[in-house]
């Protein structure tokens, strides 16, 4: 080190620098904003659902009120979700504890069927996932 220049030493030193506050960012930094994305995201998407549940519950109580019929109540409470739409192009769809649609907001020749043998490209049994989730 004694017959590098200073400019030399400075420039060594900037590199270190440069470098541990690179490794800084990449090893903590960016995991910790994608942790806070990941969570913001799973915090939208839980009020999301909490608001159509909340439209169940109305209708619901509508219909325990008797100012509308069990039918009434459930029709109109699937129209409402189904006309429900966030981040533009996304949707909400209602299917049972066995995988049976019962409305899909944009494929309605789902409705009423059943589900439960559908498999994404990996072979995942996506409504099936999706029901035994709502069991939990």
């Amino acid at each position: 080190m004694k017959n590098i220049s200073i400019v030399g030493r400075i420039r060594i030193i900037s590199i270190g620098v440069i470098f541990i506050f690179s490794v800084f960012i990449l090893f903590y930094l960016l995991p910790l904003q994608n942790q806070n994305v990941e969570r913001q995201v799973e915090l939208k998407l839980q009020n999301l659902v909490e608001s159509q549940i909340k439209t169940l519950e109305h209708y619901y109580s509508r219909f325990e009120s008797g100012e509308m019929t069990d039918q009434e109540a459930k029709e109109e409470a699937l129209r409402v979700i189904e006309s429900a739409r966030y981040n533009t192009n996304d949707y909400f769809w209602v299917n049972d504890e066995n995988a049976i649609v019962i409305m899909h907001a944009t494929n309605p020749s789902l409705n009423n069927t059943d589900q439960s043998q559908m498999q994404d490209p990996d072979g995942v049994k996506l409504f099936s996932e999706f029901a035994s989730t709502g069991k939990s």
